[in-house]
């Protein structure tokens, strides 16, 4: 069954046969406080602690005044990648880090979100036409939290 997942800044669907894995914040001052800026599903886990183990979609709000980097130099066979969605353009792309495919994504001209994508591993993969993580795709939300002044 597919669940609706929501940090308070971003919100999307789990679908089914993925696992919301928590995304504790490493700067936070006390132990397991979870990140509101960043949401990972794994596909095919059974436990939260299988993030290296399973291909895995990381929703990452960077705020409203960052520039993303490009980093596809860091990896081999980069494709671009451009496709609408709903009314929505999103760019980015697909490149292999070793054996595995890795990508990032974010929607044209907008730096203060993005994906990070790992498709393949030994266990499972998943393709950025793949209903399940098109249904992820479509149902990301994301709510700034403002900061008082």
């Amino acid at each position: 069954m597919s669940e609706l997942v929501t940090t308070g800044v971003i919100e999307a669907i789990c679908p089914e046969g993925w696992l919301n894995s928590p995304v504790y914040d490493i700067f936070a001052e006390k132990p397991n406080v979870l990140n509101p800026n960043q949401i990972c599903f794994l596909k095919e886990a059974k436990q939260p602690d299988e993030y290296f183990s399973c291909p895995a979609v990381r929703i990452n709000y960077h705020g409203e005044n960052n520039t993303l980097l490009d980093c596809s130099g860091m990896y081999t066979d980069v494709e671009r990648v451009a496709f609408e969605r709903n009314g929505v353009r999103w760019v980015g792309f697909l490149g292999y880090y070793g054996t595995y495919q890795n990508g990032i994504l974010q929607i044209e001209g907008k730096d203060n979100m993005s994906l990070s994508l790992c498709l393949t591993n030994e266990r499972c993969s998943f393709t950025i036409e793949d209903e399940d993580f098109l249904s992820i795709l479509d149902s990301i939300r994301i709510t700034p939290v403002l900061q008082e002044t």
